[in-house]
């Protein structure tokens, strides 16, 4: 395999989605569109892969309902490569994938589900907009077996996330009746009770049911699901990086079993310890002592530094971190136990100075886990966006 060119490499990959389509011309129609898209110049759009093909002075029809009328999911098409790429993962190492969201740019006001997005390229002090669709990727890293290098990330899901739609502004008429309706609601409101419009109430369950976080969360479950399918992988661990985005009730408290959720978190959350055992009568507890925030912990001398060697941004680092666990986090996990770990400030010479990044934190849901172990075992990929 190794010996083998890229070209018929691809093409055998691209073959295997033959079961995907129900007819053999759209299967080959679609091979050719695989092709076109990635050697074509310029904009990656279904008329310049036409082109591509030199086939722009023929019909167009059956090339768009490829993509409109045509039954097929791109799910099934991730499916073969999951497998393949399955292969390459040491038996003695979990299944790693990373999450994260992304935007594709449009120009088209007709296009569904495309909306007005925050551009992630903005400066931070200036928020810049776009017309965009957004979508949610996963990728499957494959670590070195000896644990020395940078991880490749394969693409395995690719599913659009929308963002839910907020209420639209009322017209005058429905403002005026509006108004009548907001008197009403102060006079209420002088008598300590608050009340909401029963639009933007159903609009915050509608995002906590279908938003960023809640679709990352049937993401993750779908691909457990896929691998409880394929044979030799339904016992193996899944371990999920991602950002903060992700790392909240909504998630965690969708897990599936078998998959270990290793997310980056704010400064500044509120941890409690793990309850002592009741010796009397009464309710038992739920939550121990506070325990401050992990900045707080990250000041504290008693908590000691530990020291271990990690393979980022092209080269070896001596890091250092503290393990704190096991943990509770009352309003984003409940009752699951975590462990803290706390990656101190990296230094940096730029400009003939010596600088240092922020630090990070990062929980995860196997407070068991010894941490030099996960180091070796965690992509290369987490440790990156705490050195940029």
């Amino acid at each position: 395999m190794a010996d083998m060119k890229l070209l018929p490499r691809f093409l055998n990959l691209i073959q295997q989605w033959r079961p995907c389509f129900a007819d053999y011309r759209t299967h080959r129609r679609a091979v050719g569109f695989a092709l076109s898209l990635l050697v074509g110049l310029g904009r990656r759009t279904i008329s310049r892969a036409i082109c591509a093909q030199q086939r722009q002075f023929q019909s167009w029809a059956s090339d768009y309902k490829l993509f409109s009328l045509s039954r097929w999911t791109p799910r099934s098409l991730f499916d073969v490569v999951l497998k393949l790429a399955l292969e390459l993962v040491p038996k003695t190492q979990p299944v790693v994938i990373a999450l994260d969201d992304t935007i594709a740019r449009k120009t088209g006001h007709r296009i569904p589900h495309a909306s007005t997005l925050r551009d992630p390229l903005s400066p931070p002090y200036h928020t810049n907009l776009v017309w965009a669709l957004r979508f949610i990727q996963a990728v499957l890293l494959i670590c070195p077996a000896d644990g020395i290098g940078a991880a490749r990330a394969l693409p395995i899901a690719f599913h659009l996330a929308p963002p839910v739609a907020k209420p639209k502004k009322k017209k005058a008429a429905q403002a005026a009746a509006a108004d009548t309706n907001n008197r009403a609601d102060a006079a209420t409101a002088k008598l300590g009770k608050k009340t909401i419009d029963p639009e933007w109430k159903q609009y915050y369950q509608r995002r906590r049911q279908h938003g960023l976080s809640a679709q990352g969360a049937f993401l993750i479950q779908d691909i457990r699901a896929r691998l409880n399918g394929i044979s030799g992988f339904a016992q193996r661990l899944l371990w999920v990086v991602v950002d903060a985005s992700y790392c909240n009730l909504t998630v965690l408290s969708r897990l599936p079993e078998g998959t270990v959720l290793i997310g980056r978190t704010r400064k500044d959350i509120h941890l409690s310890a793990l309850p002592e055992a009741a010796s009397g009568r009464g309710r038992r507890r739920f939550y121990g002592k506070d325990l401050g925030t992990p900045e707080q912990m990250r000041q504290d001398d008693s908590i000691p530094w530990q020291r271990a060697s990690i393979f980022a941004a092209g080269r070896s680092h001596q890091l250092r971190y503290k393990s704190v666990g096991p943990i509770l986090w009352r309003r984003g996990a409940q009752r699951r136990p975590l462990r803290l770990l706390i990656i101190a400030p990296l230094a940096y010479h730029a400009h003939g100075h010596r600088l240092y990044r922020q630090p990070a934190y990062l929980l995860v849901t196997d407070p068991t886990a010894d941490a030099v172990t996960r180091r070796n075992l965690l992509p290369r990929y987490s440790h990156d966006k705490f050195l940029r």
